[in-house]
């Protein structure tokens, strides 16, 4: 009795377990399904195989990862807001710390619209570079709506990283205009000035430069600029033209009034640190300052506000009048004579603050 042969092919594809990934079926979208699709080494191919009486069956093998996968997964992790996963696929990932790069944390990307979306490879090169081979992908991607591109490199992990790593995966985040607030990114407070930048990972930041006294609060997003081939892309955070807080010029003006009133209090014929004064010949016993007219003070910000001179303050008018009353003694034997005159004078400073307060200096 002949034995009996399958009419058609017959397929089995064995269960495939993966370490750290679990087994069963996922929710197509879920954050399971997507892990599962991304990891490492998940793209899978069949294979048949002819058997035996001339069926045949199938194995799944699995396809090692790429400089683009590794990519790929970078930016599914920053679209699930798992920024710890993806700085694993960064090369000298320890280097990266929350105290050497302060942006570089989970609340960076918490929210949901502040993280990259719809992916695109768009080309690669590779070239080598320092002793392996580096492959640069080039990216597309969805930042609120607008299209960033992006150059990214990639090359084979050493011992103890990924099959490929990333080189600097990551924005440049610049501030202009701070005038020496205080500066939050998404929320996190960040030290930097208008000549320092910092690495951000892709995708949208709202930055605020904190009020101070003298300079009124602002908040600005970072436009993002699309980079080259040989370019990296920057986000830059324009606070544009700042403006002075609500009462500090009249703030600082009473303040200017207060320090003419306080230098009038000297006996000196010139007082330190005062806009006014007068030379006096012979032995000066006494001076006594009267200010008759106080000068027409203007005050606004300098033309580059900094943790130093925030505010300029100016008096071109010279309409401030000093009237003084002294007891000179002759050096050549004349006795003592009293001495009266004016002086006009104007005023030059600045204003900054200091532990929250206004301090004015002047000359």
């Amino acid at each position: 009795m002949a034995s009996s042969v399958p009419s058609g092919p017959v397929l089995s594809t064995p269960m495939v377990s993966l370490p750290g990934v679990a087994t069963g079926p996922g929710t197509p979208g879920g954050a399971q399904f997507r892990r599962l699709r991304r990891r490492t080494l998940v793209i899978l191919a069949i294979v048949p195989i002819v058997l035996v009486g001339g069926g045949f069956a199938a194995y799944t093998a699995l396809k090692p990862p790429t400089a683009e996968s590794t990519v790929e997964e970078y930016f599914d992790e920053l679209s699930d807001g798992d920024t710890a996963a993806a700085l694993d696929l960064v090369s000298d990932a320890s280097e990266y710390s929350p105290e050497s790069h302060p942006l570089l944390v989970p609340k960076a990307l918490s929210e949901a619209d502040d993280r990259p979306s719809d992916l695109r490879i768009l080309g690669t090169d590779i070239f080598s570079g320092a002793g392996r081979d580096v492959t640069s992908v080039r990216v597309s991607y969805k930042v609120r709506g607008d299209t960033v591109t992006q150059t990214i490199l990639a090359a084979k992990g050493t011992d103890g990283e990924p099959a490929y790593v990333l080189h600097e995966p990551f924005l440049l985040l610049g501030v202009t205009s701070l005038a020496g607030r205080q500066l939050t990114v998404n929320g996190i407070a960040a030290e930097l000035s208008t000549e320092d930048s910092t690495y951000v990972f892709p995708g949208a930041y709202t930055a605020t430069a904190q009020g101070t006294p003298l300079i009124a609060g602002a908040t600005t997003s970072a436009v993002v600029q699309s980079g080259g081939i040989e370019e990296r892309a920057v986000a830059v955070a324009d606070f544009g033209t700042p403006t002075m807080a609500p009462g500090a010029q009249a703030a600082v003006q009473t303040m200017v009034k207060e320090q003419i009133t306080k230098c009038a209090q000297s006996t000196s014929g010139q007082p330190t640190g005062c806009p006014f004064s007068t030379y006096l010949f012979g032995s000066v016993e006494s001076v006594t300052w009267t200010i008759t007219a106080y000068p027409t003070v203007t005050v606004e910000l300098s033309p580059y506000p900094s943790d130093d001179a925030q505010v300029a303050i100016s008096s071109d008018a010279y309409d401030g009048v000093a009237h003084y009353v002294a007891k000179v003694t002759d050096p050549f034997g004349g006795g003592t004579e009293t001495e009266t005159g004016d002086v006009r004078f104007g005023v030059q400073g600045s204003a900054t603050v200091e532990g929250g307060q206004i301090t004015v200096s002047i000359s």
